[in-house]
């Protein structure tokens, strides 16, 4: 009996300990979690916001961590330290977490000045796309209302692991004829859910190149200069056509390899190759020289008289000296782009009417030019003033007395105006003929400033109207303006747009302008005044 209390006093210890120890038990981290998760994350210019990571699985804080940035545009920053991040300018930006203690990492996005950084749908920019076995194919899906096919966030993978393979990028390779099929996803800014979009790649067997014929087989370079080989192969139908270029002296070619050129790297000769790694071409020989320096430059505007219309182009030519001068890169800026518009390669667009002054700065020796450009897209078809006198453009008027008199046009100048007065019960207007085309390479529309006077007769509504016709009047473009709230004594400017309509190939010689519309015998002695009418250059 003593040995059983013993026993039982010795059990009733051990339990009590065991009681009162803490067991802590130790989870493992296991990975890293950015917040904000939003893919991608709406940022301003200059907005902040603290981003904070979180330990897996616990989703604890994650106080050791070093923060970065992969912006290629430089339009997020980070403080690596705090996790402060700054949208700069618009662009984007991956903000990396990674954790001292562990080395994992986790990454969010953020798009920085767009109305809109959602993603409500997904799709690939064309439903199908031809391969061959055994040769890759990049495809490329596309989200909206803001496309992230930049930013990484879409997963791809094949249907059949077993026909195809596809990588982060989007890059298929083949591998059995037949037809696959490669899906894209992305989380839904939304709900979070993942949404899908597919392509169907057919693939067909190889079509073998025989021969690679090259339109020279020595060419003259110059040095830091790129170029491509021209050529083509045989049989014409061959598919396995992605090519790259291989050099026999590295020394004086060499291959860049962000766009797949030839380089010309220093002085001297070497050989170029084209294969596809299954066809090797004969070689091309490269001598390369150095480059020809700059001595100066001039511009030259090829047109004689002013651009005509909005939207109207002119290429604005570069003439070097010497002429064989290998850079002839360069600056080009406009003194005024309300007027035109200059792009990188000296294209100028016509934007408005005035004049403006073209530059353009060599890459080489710094050598500056400029030429003026004019626009005047202004047109008139009748003026009230009786010494214009207008080339290619006659006009008459039926059932109204059309007076020249003295006023105040828009503007408030004084200056010469049409007083219309509608004198018969019949159709009131303006007859126009021209004996050359009117332009319809572009914008197609009339304008006219008119001011309806107070009078004793008033009508329910002062409607115009506006008809094009072909020389033979077989052909008829109709645009009508209501004109039922009027403000009398005031000017009013009206608009006739006939960019909606199908004028290609139509030659359009008569304009018809009707004053009235509608109205006949009730109308009579009803008055507007007007200025000129305005519309298209007639082409050349």
């Amino acid at each position: 009996m003593k040995k059983l209390n013993i026993i039982s006093i010795v059990l009733l210890l051990f339990m009590v300990a065991c009681q009162e120890e803490k067991v802590e038990e130790i989870r493992e981290v296991n990975g890293i979690s950015v917040s904000p998760w939003e893919t991608p994350t709406s940022f301003e210019i200059n907005e902040k916001l603290q981003f904070v990571a979180y330990n897996k699985p616990d989703f604890e804080e994650a106080t050791e961590v070093v923060w970065s940035v992969d912006s290629p545009s430089g339009a997020v920053v980070v403080d690596e330290k705090t996790g402060f991040v700054t949208g700069v300018k618009k662009g984007w930006g991956k903000v990396i977490a990674t954790s001292t203690v562990t080395n994992l990492s986790d990454t969010s996005y953020v798009v920085v000045g767009e109305d809109s950084a959602t993603i409500d749908f997904i799709r690939f920019d064309t439903p199908i796309v031809d391969a061959v076995v055994g040769r890759e194919v990049k495809v490329e899906a596309l989200t909206t209302p803001y496309n992230v096919s930049d930013l990484g966030l879409i997963q791809y993978r094949p249907d059949d692991l077993d026909k195809a393979s596809v990588d982060k990028n989007g890059v298929v390779r083949p591998k059995v004829v037949g037809v696959t099929n490669i899906f894209a996803e992305v989380i839904r800014t939304d709900d979070r859910e993942v949404i899908t979009a597919s392509i169907r790649v057919n693939v067909m067997p190889v079509v073998a190149i025989e021969e690679i014929i090259f339109a020279e087989t020595e060419l003259l370079k110059s040095r830091t200069e790129e170029f491509e080989l021209d050529f083509t192969f045989l049989p014409e139908n061959s598919n396995d056509t992605l090519f790259n270029y291989f050099v026999s002296d590295t020394t004086v070619l060499t291959v860049n390899p962000e766009n797949g050129k030839v380089v010309g790297k220093g002085v001297g000769e070497a050989f170029v190759y084209v294969s596809n790694d299954r066809f090797l071409s004969k070689a091309v020989k490269v001598k390369v020289i150095e480059p020809v320096l700059a001595e100066g430059v001039k511009l030259h505007n090829p047109l004689t008289k002013p651009l005509q219309f909005a939207g109207q182009t002119v290429q604005i030519e570069t003439i070097f000296t010497p002429e064989d001068t290998f850079n002839k890169k360069g600056t080009w800026t406009s003194s005024d782009e309300s007027v035109v518009t200059v792009d990188e390669n000296g294209l100028t667009t016509a934007t408005g009417d005035g004049e403006a002054t073209i530059t353009f700065v060599s890459e080489d020796g710094g050598f500056t030019d400029a030429v003026t450009v004019a626009v005047n897209t202004i047109f008139y078809y009748f003026t009230p003033d009786p010494d214009d006198v207008i080339p290619n453009i006659t006009y008459s008027t039926r059932d109204i007395d059309l007076v020249p008199i003295d006023g105040q046009d828009h503007l408030g100048n004084t200056t010469k105006l049409y007083q219309v007065t509608k004198t018969r019960d019949g159709w009131s207007l303006i007859d126009i003929r021209t004996t050359k085309p009117i332009n319809t390479d572009y914008s197609v529309e009339f304008k006219i400033w008119v001011k309806i006077p107070k009078q004793d007769v008033e009508l329910e509504q002062y409607d115009m109207s506006l008809s094009l016709y072909s020389a033979d009047k077989s052909k008829r473009f109709f645009k009508q303006q209501p004109v039922t709230e009027v403000t009398f004594d005031e000017w009013t400017e009206y608009t006739f747009n006939f960019d909606d309509q199908d004028l290609e190939g139509v030659d359009l010689q008569v304009i018809e302008f009707v004053f009235a519309h509608g109205f006949f015998e009730e109308a009579i002695g009803i008055q507007y005044l007007i200025e000129g009418l305005k519309g298209p250059h007639l082409r050349d």
